[in-house]
């Protein structure tokens, strides 16, 4: 199913999704693309907020004149990488990151052909990259649109506010949005950042 059937098919299974639509109205389908570079930076933002992951990111731009490539991170010293504020976890994860793609381990055709299940172990097989980032990369980067981020603060925070149930019931209404349950997600980010704004 693809993005504008999927959200038609939400419009018509979930009327909460159907006036959270009609309020935002339609919105294009964010795509990141696939690359070591997108790779880098959802680890860097993990646990972080948005306007801290682009700060701390932006550093890491400036230091290799935006050029966030293996070769690059991995010239690095870990020391270097703490510097910018990045933690000394994820500058260990994305340096081995990096090794796994100079040493040709990691081939982006091969997780781009996998079905959704065998992306989703590929990509949690990686270290530094948990069940939240390998989902964020796959709904981003890899336009699969039934990744849900389960463990999204945000995304939580949306899900009580406007279906007006605990959060323990999100499972089961993740389920009743299969297989595009990544839009109402795109779409409750967008909800929280315009109540914010």
């Amino acid at each position: 199913m693809d993005y504008s059937t999927g959200i038609k098919f939400l419009k018509d299974t979930d009327v909460v999704f159907r006036k959270l639509h009609e309020g935002l109205g339609f919105l294009e389908q964010r795509k990141r693309s696939v690359s070591y570079a997108s790779f880098v930076s959802t680890i860097v933002g993990q646990q972080l907020s948005g306007k801290a992951a682009d700060t701390i990111y932006g550093r890491l731009l400036v230091k290799v004149e935006n050029q966030v490539i293996p070769e690059k991170i991995f010239g690095l010293q870990i020391s270097e990488l703490r510097e910018l504020g990045i933690s000394n976890a994820k500058s260990q994860y994305i340096k081995n990151l990096a090794k796994k793609f100079l040493d040709g381990q990691i081939k982006f055709d091969q997780l781009n052909s996998a079905s959704d299940e065998d992306l989703y172990k590929d990509l949690i097989a990686i270290k530094g990259i948990g069940p939240w980032s390998a989902r964020i990369i796959m709904l981003f980067n890899f336009q699969r649109l039934d990744a849900f981020p389960f463990g999204d603060v945000t995304l939580e925070k949306a899900f009580c506010i406007l279906w007006k149930t605990e959060i323990a019931e999100l499972p089961t209404f993740v389920k009743s949005w299969t297989p595009v349950s990544g839009i109402v997600a795109m779409y409750m980010w967008s909800f929280i950042d315009k109540k914010i704004a």
